[in-house]
């Protein structure tokens, strides 16, 4: 994947500290602001297009009340 999208550079930099798969989501918020996070995994991410569609919805709940959790911590 990283060689087709030609970021190699990228998995030199990364591959040491074993990161291999994952998935990212970015939020978008007023004011300008963004909340992103991404989640990694040994494991590749699923075939099954339902079980990917599942694993990103999980993904997209969880960012939602850790980007409300942030906001409460580190902006107030």
């Amino acid at each position: 994947m990283y060689v087709a999208e030609q970021a190699t550079d990228l998995w030199d930099l990364q591959a040491p500290f074993g990161y291999k798969t994952g998935i990212a989501m970015a939020l978008h918020l007023p004011g300008g602001k963004h909340f992103v996070m991404g989640v990694d995994r040994t494991e590749p991410l699923p075939d099954d297009e339902v079980a990917l569609t599942r694993l990103m919805a999980d993904l997209q709940l969880l960012s939602v009340h850790a980007q409300d959790s942030a906001v409460r911590l580190l902006l107030w």
